[in-house]
């Protein structure tokens, strides 16, 4: 009888036991910025304030120090690409268009939330943001919300989510009601960007 209670405690710490340690803050950054190059699919999905549908599309995505790169395949071909002082954009026809973001505090602030993000600052993080970090069924929560009123006024919280060893999704919560998410997946890792990818950040 004790050698099957002892093996009744086994079995339930097994299942108990969380696969990970309590996630923090900083140990949440240092997951997102363990590895120098990420790349992967994306499916984004935008909702609009009053609207009864949700736009949703897909692609390919790059995260790196440089920023982060993502370009849809569905339901028409474009990107998009956010470094830490420019937004480019690539039009269906093939059209690309490099936009400063210095006269515009609004994108500059964005870009300095994806930037803090990527690089997993957790100093830089909790410079500009409130963070808090929670944990469900070993995957681990962190929501951010803007200090800068600037950008309060675009973006009223951020949500990423992901598990022991991947950043899995990102949810952009717009101060005008609606949001912005995108699931990664498939995520490929690397020590260095390649020509090609490196091409796609020029400025």
């Amino acid at each position: 009888m004790k050698k099957i209670c002892a093996i009744l405690v086994l079995m339930v710490s097994a299942v108990c036991t969380p696969l990970f340690a309590k996630q923090t803050v900083e140990s949440v950054c240092a997951l997102i910025s363990k590895h120098s190059v990420t790349s992967g699919d994306f499916v984004q999905e935008k909702t609009v304030p009053n609207a009864k549908r949700s736009l949703r599309s897909s692609g390919t995505f790059l995260m790196c120090s440089e920023g982060i790169y993502l370009a849809t395949k569905k339901p028409l071909e474009s990107a998009m690409g956010l470094t830490k002082s420019s937004l480019i954009r690539v039009t269906p026809d093939g059209a690309r268009t490099v936009i400063g973001m210095e006269s515009n505090p609004t994108f500059l602030g964005i870009a300095n939330i994806i930037s803090a993000i990527l690089a997993g600052d957790k100093n830089l993080l909790e410079e500009h943001f409130t963070a808090a970090v929670s944990e469900t069924e070993n995957v681990w929560h962190m929501t951010l919300v803007p200090k800068d009123e600037t950008v309060l006024s675009a973006v009223a919280s951020i949500e990423l989510s992901g598990d022991a060893k991947n950043l899995n999704s990102l949810v952009m919560n717009n101060a005008q009601g609606g949001t912005v998410s995108y699931k990664f997946m498939n995520h490929v890792y690397g020590d260095s960007l390649t020509n090609a990818q490196r091409a796609l950040f020029k400025e």
